[in-house]
């Protein structure tokens, strides 16, 4: 069973990479699960994150438990878990928050990558200053990604800081990326705050 997982999970890569429909991403890491027993270190991550972004709140916590069972400071897990409750019909920043704040006492002071959730939380509430104090955080700590470059330069735009756009455009720039096109859309007027925190494209 052990190549067989691998390979599985392979096909799942490849379906993410070919960006199919996330309902068949979800099913293949699904069967993958049927055959992993004692392997789920391999996909399981995967399953959390996939399932959150759909909103499946029973796949999430089933895949959220298993998680913490193999390792009960997985960040990922409490990341996915967290972004579920922003990705649900209704998003719900305060479940979000709570969730956040799990994070915060299970992991310590040195993993700090619930801020990221947590700053899409407030923008949920409309709280734009809580929002960049968060992310203003991850960025202290040192974690750049695209990801959070993303954020950063949305956050700054709903805080009519335009300069912190330039910045991460700058930054990701001279990493050879671009800033999000949902971004740049947001800057022009032409999409909503709303209409990004429920993007499934992950790309904040």
């Amino acid at each position: 069973k052990y190549n067989e997982v691998f390979i599985e999970y392979y096909k799942f890569v490849l379906m993410s990479i070919k960006e199919k429909p996330l309902s068949e991403q979800l099913d293949q890491l699904k069967y993958i699960d049927s055959i992993g027993a004692g392997q789920e270190w391999v996909y399981l991550s995967n399953y959390c994150a996939t399932a959150a972004r759909l909103g499946d709140e029973e796949a999430v916590n089933y895949s959220f438990d298993k998680l913490l069972e193999i390792n009960k400071e997985d960040n990922t897990a409490y990341i996915s878990k967290a972004s579920l409750y922003r990705f649900m019909e209704n998003p719900d920043a305060d479940k979000m928050i709570a969730v956040c704040e799990e994070a915060k006492a299970a992991l310590g002071a040195s993993d700090v990558s619930y801020k990221h959730p947590l700053a899409i939380a407030y923008l949920i509430k409309g709280e734009g200053a809580l929002a960049l104090e968060e992310i203003k955080g991850l960025f202290s700590a040192g974690n750049y990604t695209v990801q959070n470059c993303n954020l950063y330069a949305l956050v700054g735009l709903y805080n009519g800081d335009k300069e912190i756009y330039e910045d991460m455009k700058e930054l990701l720039s001279g990493y050879g990326y671009e800033i999000s096109e949902l971004v740049t859309q947001y800057k022009k007027g032409k999409i909503t705050i709303e209409e990004i925190i429920k993007d499934q494209g992950g790309d904040i």
